[in-house]
């Protein structure tokens, strides 16, 4: 049994059901033991992993047994299991069974069995992407170094924790727990976990090499990637192919995480939106070529039948998992409409916009500047409408630093004449601000507009007004100032500000 975690914890290969029933076999001569114990709750967690018809029932067996036993390390280990058993088979009361692992593991003074105990307890009290998820993490964590913890097991949850905290949008959290988690030698499997999350976060971020690097380390430390069904390997390297603008690499990653044997692996939910997504940029980059949308369309058409919603990590869907099932489930019907040129896009991407906001803030910046693209492009909104998705797109990505979507957002506005700083906006100058003499109150409104590049009609929206006025008010402001047109006009009032001290 030791060698087969070690096995895990050195990434040669991802728990076998096999070595854990000789184990048990071998002990089965002491069935008081806590040996027995063990071997027996491990017997039942690597079935669950391999989806064995027979997992539910050694889950009850390890349970039991642990029970007469009363030993706190074979406590801990079943405790874990059948929190594990809980969330495969839609049954409540996994955190609970989880929370107690955790304390016959820290009676037993067993780590291992610890941070095996609270990653399940996380598991079942708030889906991964939440910052609640990071929250249990941070309290055992915690717990563990009162306990003095070896640093490799306390980096191992600082990992969890730090994955927690990015898909919440805590960039900065994730990155003290990657800096905590990498200050020493984790080893090797807290390692690689770290290595994951970082390239992830680096990839969001627009720091494609460094992802790369991160990505090739982790594949370097582990002789078994896709296989590692507890680490998101695959979800990982998807993201990171897209990113470096290979999708056909990054479809085949999806592809390969989504149909590995046994349980579905770590972020399998965003699996079939990555695919969807790699599908779509390369429709968009074979353009008209014979013969090449038509495949890709039959790719697709293959992914959404084997496929029609994502892949859910568990059976047991709590209303805040559900919601990101949807939110995802959305994401996945925009890419796939995005590929195939629908002519609901723009309806999809407003919808999963709608849904992944408030859940997954990296996922939800993203989709709000391809609703903002859709509305352009596709058509299905008004220029308004537009503008108002692209400059809350680029808002969450700067607070994201997500210069992927930044690029995105700008490169649309711009080519659209759309100004992301909005009057009244930080970064936008104020009416008091501006040194050109003579302009009533009214006039300085309308050019503080003039200059964020808006138009007549989104001038007189915001100030309650007609177009008609407007347009006095600006020939008011050409006569005054000299300028031959809006271009002009706006030009002078920067070059005014600029010279005065004021913002630009």
């Amino acid at each position: 049994m030791r060698l087969e975690h070690l096995r895990f914890s050195t990434g040669r290969g991802f728990l076998r059901v096999e070595p854990m029933r000789r184990a048990a076999a071998l002990s089965a001569p002491w069935p008081d033991s806590w040996q027995h114990g063990v071997a027996l709750a491990e017997v039942a967690q690597a079935s669950l992993w391999a989806d064995e018809p027979d997992a539910q029932e050694a889950v009850a067996t390890a349970l039991e047994r642990a029970e007469a036993i009363n030993h706190p390390r074979s406590t801990a280990y079943a405790c874990a299991a059948a929190s594990m058993g809980a969330e495969f088979a839609n049954r409540p009361g996994g955190a609970a069974l989880a929370a107690r692992g955790v304390a016959a593991a820290a009676e037993a003074r067993d780590w291992w069995g610890f941070v095996h105990a609270a990653l399940w307890e996380a598991n079942a009290t708030a889906p991964s992407s939440g910052s609640d998820w990071a929250a249990c993490l941070q309290e055992r964590r915690r717990q563990l170094e009162g306990l003095d913890g070896p640093h490799p097991y306390l980096a191992w949850m600082s990992v969890g924790e730090g994955g927690g905290l990015l898909r919440a949008g805590d960039w900065k959290g994730c990155t003290d727990r990657l800096r905590v988690a990498l200050g020493s030698d984790p080893g090797v499997a807290a390692d690689v976990s770290a290595r994951l999350v970082a390239a992830q976060l680096a990839t969001l971020q627009g720091r494609q090499q460094e992802a790369e690097n991160h990505l090739a380390r982790a594949d370097e430390l582990f002789a078994e990637t896709s296989g590692f069904l507890a680490f998101q390997f695959d979800a990982v390297r998807a993201q990171v192919r897209l990113g470096a603008g290979d999708p056909e690499g990054a479809y085949e990653a999806a592809i390969t995480g989504a149909t590995s044997p046994g349980v579905p692996p770590t972020l399998c939910e965003w699996l079939c939106p990555l695919a969807a997504r790699a599908l779509a940029d390369l429709a968009s980059a074979a353009g008209d070529v014979d013969g090449a949308g038509d495949v890709l369309m039959a790719r697709l058409d293959d992914l959404v039948t084997r496929f029609p919603h994502v892949i859910a990590d568990s059976a047991y869907v709590t209303p805040d998992y559900r919601a990101l099932l949807d939110a995802l489930d959305a994401l996945y019907a925009a890419e796939s409409a995005r590929a195939r040129h629908d002519p609901d896009e723009t309806a999809r991407w407003r919808i999963a916009a709608e849904l992944l906001d408030g859940v997954l803030p990296w996922d939800a910046a993203y989709a709000t500047a391809r609703a903002g693209e859709a509305v352009l492009v596709r058509g299905g909104g008004s220029r308004e409408e537009a503008a108002a998705l692209l400059r809350r797109a680029h808002s969450r990505a700067q607070e994201l630093r997500a210069e992927p979507v930044l690029r995105e957002v700008v490169a649309l506005a711009r080519s659209a004449r759309i100004p992301l700083v909005g009057v009244g906006a930080p970064g936008a100058a104020r009416t008091a601000d501006h040194p050109i003499a003579g302009l009533t109150a009214r006039e300085r409104q309308v050019l503080d507009h003039v200059v964020a590049g808006r138009t007549y009609g989104e001038i007189a929206r915001d100030l309650f007004v007609s177009e008609k006025t407007v347009s006095s008010h600006v020939s008011n402001l050409l006569r005054k100032t000299g300028a031959a047109n809006r271009v002009e006009l706006a030009q002078l009032a920067r070059h005014a500000r600029h010279a005065s001290g004021g913002p630009t």
